[in-house]
């Protein structure tokens, strides 16, 4: 039961920090909030590593590689997505990319040896299911909006990378523990600086934006989820951790029709009610 504690609260964390997170990043864009919430983490995270020297201790180049190699592939992904959102339909591309669990759940299953019971698995589905429920747009659907564009292929593409970095994390976690291979992905803070150079999206600070209190909110809520994921699937199977912890969109779009005054669709709600029926399930099967 203790990784399913450590699922919930990343699911918390990331769903309540997603509220403020679109408040920060309607002000200084997604790229910008990105960038400054690895960048920060560096040095104010940095204050941990003399409590965790034996995992430093067992660092290994392999190790180094793995968390590195993930890093890369999980900001290939959140790129990708930022991409989908900006030149598709937000509403497709923002219920494929959240539907990065289906990813997860197969290849730790196929690659990493874990095993769901049939119960277990159909809980799993009733997340998945929610999830979508209560994500997608089913108006966009009914006016045939739907296209197979270049948004749709970058949500999926964003949607397999972020199933990978979710899938096999917990090799490098259960090597060097739940820090290192977290910390060691914020150093990759200069890339999307890069792609903002490169994309001629200028740099906000959200300092400077009067924005910092919801961003501090974000920073820590943020990494309270990573955190807590890391540790989840070092306790207990990816492929139950990750339906539970990434289903977090639904507690964001709850959260997010309540703090801006908004009357949730009915789907929606259904959406909440089936999502949180699956976690429970699943939780009670674990």
């Amino acid at each position: 039961m203790a990784a399913i504690f450590f699922a919930v609260l990343a699911h918390v964390g990331w769903g309540v920090g997603d509220v403020f997170g679109a408040v920060v990043s309607r002000r200084i864009g997604g790229y910008a909030t990105t960038f400054w919430l690895l960048i920060v983490r560096i040095p104010v995270l940095a204050f941990y590593l003399p409590f965790d020297r034996d995992n430093l201790a067992a660092l290994t180049w392999e190790s180094l590689g793995w968390s590195a190699g993930l890093a890369l592939v999980a900001l290939v992904g959140a790129v990708l997505f930022f991409e989908a959102l900006r030149v598709g339909n937000a509403s497709l591309a923002g219920t494929i990319g959240s539907a990065f669990v289906v990813p997860t759940v197969l290849l730790s299953v196929i690659f990493l040896g874990e095993t769901l019971s049939v119960a277990q698995a159909l809980a799993v589905a009733l997340i998945t299911v929610g999830l979508v429920v209560t994500t997608l747009d089913v108006r966009v659907l009914r006016a045939r909006q739907v296209v197979v564009d270049r948004g749709l292929v970058l949500a999926l593409l964003a949607m397999l990378a972020l199933g990978v970095y979710f899938a096999f994390i917990r090799l490098p976690v259960a090597q060097i523990g739940w820090f290192l291979p977290a910390y060691i992905s914020f150093f990759f803070a200069p890339l999307v600086l890069l792609i903002m150079r490169f994309r001629k999206i200028p740099l906000q600070s959200p300092f400077a934006r009067g924005v910092w209190r919801p961003f501090l909110i974000l920073f820590s809520l943020a990494a309270v989820a990573t955190f807590s994921y890391n540790i989840g699937v070092s306790l207990g199977y990816t492929a139950v951790v990750a339906p539970i912890a990434g289903s977090s969109p639904v507690t964001f779009a709850a959260l997010s029709a309540w703090m801006f005054k908004e009357t949730l669709p009915r789907r929606q709600l259904w959406g909440l009610v089936i999502t949180l029926l699956g976690i429970v399930a699943l939780s009670a099967l674990a």
